[in-house]
């Protein structure tokens, strides 16, 4: 006869031998088989932490009550933090790293085998699943850029990440090297897929680090990837158009002095037009700033209305890169002093 126990305390049986013979009566006999209980080491392996390369699992024994001896095993390996762990007994937490993006999840098994205070054994074994990395980390590459490198320089790239796609979410971030002030790119200003090939357009002149930044949602967690290597962009400094006019308002007639603020230009250009009719009433042409004699200019106003004309300078510098800039003078027709003398 098999006895058994299903609770968590020792269970006490009586066997009666009664024997009977005609005539005669005879005691019967008595035995006590005490069973104790075999533990119960039922588990739970939960993932509690999805992180990018790995995956943390929480073992925990739903009832260790009398349990007085633990004994794990892994296979096919042990976990990646297994000298970390501590005391292996019933409740701690163990690390898998992921496969690489593109391979098969892994399966793994984990056994526990558990003694209690009798000497009695039980057992209990959880599988575990590790998915493959969703994304490795971004990998931004500079693909073509404007010839000259002036402003507005368009910059095209390309989002060489390792990864799913269609689950990555990502970020540009752009560094001005001279304060190290960086920000976020708005969508809006992005041309094409930054999933993949895209470009972004520079306003700004300077040294600038482009960067690139992926994530993923995943349960209880999310994976955020730091930022890729930078990507450096040079935008050419824009030389300065400024200049003065002095007298910049007159009547009939008006020597304007003209004078370039700044010495960062390597050709001038000056237009001079009618700001009304739109006509050309001097060209330059494109002159090296060293020996450029333009310095003044009269104007001219033979007609009873007043008049306005637009100077204007298109600066470039040795880059290539150009700036311009303009400015009104006003020329007021001259009085005419006409008077009668009447006889009395």
């Amino acid at each position: 006869y098999s006895f058994g126990n299903k609770i968590n305390k020792h269970l006490d049986y009586e066997v009666v031998l009664s024997v009977e013979k005609a005539g005669l009566c005879i005691a019967p006999a008595v035995n006590t088989y005490r069973i104790y209980p075999n533990p119960k080491p039922i588990f739970t392996a939960q993932p509690v932490l999805q992180a990018c390369d790995s995956v943390v699992f929480e073992l925990k024994v739903n009832d260790p009550a009398g349990i007085s001896e633990y004994t794990w095993s892994f296979d096919p390996e042990r976990p990646s933090n297994d000298n970390e762990t501590g005391i292996k007994d019933d409740n701690f937490y163990i690390a898998y790293a992921r496969p690489a993006y593109g391979e098969a999840p892994v399966e793994y098994t984990v056994h526990l085998s558990a003694k209690n205070f009798y000497g009695c054994e039980g057992e209990w074994t959880e599988k575990i699943t590790v998915d493959p990395v969703v994304m490795h980390d971004p990998v931004l590459e500079l693909i073509s850029t404007v010839d000259n490198e002036c402003r507005p320089y368009k910059a095209t790239f390309i989002n060489n990440t390792i990864g799913e796609s269609s689950k990555i979410e990502y970020v540009l971030y752009i560094e001005k090297v001279e304060t190290g002030a960086r920000f976020q790119v708005d969508p809006e200003a992005i041309e094409g897929n930054i999933k993949d090939e895209f470009s972004y357009t520079f306003q700004e002149s300077g040294n600038f680090k482009v960067y690139l930044e992926g994530s993923v949602a995943q349960e209880n967690s999310a994976c955020m990837r730091p930022l890729s290597k930078p990507v450096a962009i040079n935008v050419k400094k824009d030389p300065n158009a400024n200049f003065t006019v002095f007298p910049a308002e007159d009547c009939g007639s008006l020597t304007a002095v003209i004078a370039k603020t700044a010495l960062d230009s390597e050709y001038n250009t000056w237009l001079i037009k009618d700001a009304h009719s739109g006509e050309v009433l001097y060209n330059s042409g494109r002159v090296l700033a060293a020996t450029d004699p333009f310095h003044e200019y009269t104007f001219e106003n033979t007609t009873d209305e007043t008049k306005q004309y637009t100077i204007q300078l298109t600066a470039e510098n040795s880059a290539g890169c150009a700036a311009s800039d303009s400015m009104v003078v006003t020329v007021h027709p001259k009085p005419k002093a006409h008077f009668n003398v009447v006889a009395d």
